[in-house]
């Protein structure tokens, strides 16, 4: 009988003690969309005549849902890049699963989206580029993330630059 009474008084304990435990008595999560970039500056590194696939998260840290309406990679001074440019224009998924969903999509609130794009260099060198997200996130309806590519020959020799030790090369 004494061992029922005192499993019964853990019980009831533990009943008391987890919610206060994992409770800090208010709701950190915003209402709001929130977008977050998993990176907010984009080093690549590759061999020449190489293709390096790049990925990025976007989070929605909030509970309302976050449409992204536009996803693209432009020139550092906001021109387009063209035609013959090292970076391909990103595609866009929500699930993982997909190969690309078609602009706007929507992110669910605490949601993940992805985004991907590739650097392609055919010399030696640096390039640039930034990639612009546009979304109905309040706090932040656009974001500009720096893109910067280092190609290097096989030898390492040919490059101006010097390619990070955990970008690629």
């Amino acid at each position: 009988m004494k061992i029922r009474s005192a499993l019964s008084l853990v019980i009831a304990a533990s009943a008391i003690a987890i919610p206060l435990a994992c409770s800090d008595g208010g709701d950190t999560v915003p209402a709001d969309p929130t977008i977050l970039l998993d990176r907010e500056d984009v080093e690549i590194a590759a061999y020449v005549k190489t293709k390096q696939n790049v990925s990025l998260q976007i989070l929605n840290k909030g509970r309302g849902a976050l449409t992204v309406s536009d996803v693209h990679l432009e020139l550092p001074d906001g021109g387009a890049l063209p035609g013959n440019s090292v970076f391909s224009q990103p595609i866009v998924a929500v699930d993982a699963g997909s190969l690309s969903d078609p602009l706007p999509i929507v992110i669910g609130g605490l949601g993940t989206g992805f985004v991907q794009f590739s650097y392609s260099p055919q010399t030696p060198g640096k390039s640039s580029a930034r990639m612009v997200v546009k979304s109905n996130a309040p706090a932040r309806a656009e974001i500009d993330v720096p893109v910067n590519g280092c190609a290097t020959n096989t030898d390492g020799g040919g490059a101006t630059c010097a390619c990070a030790a955990d970008a690629g090369c």
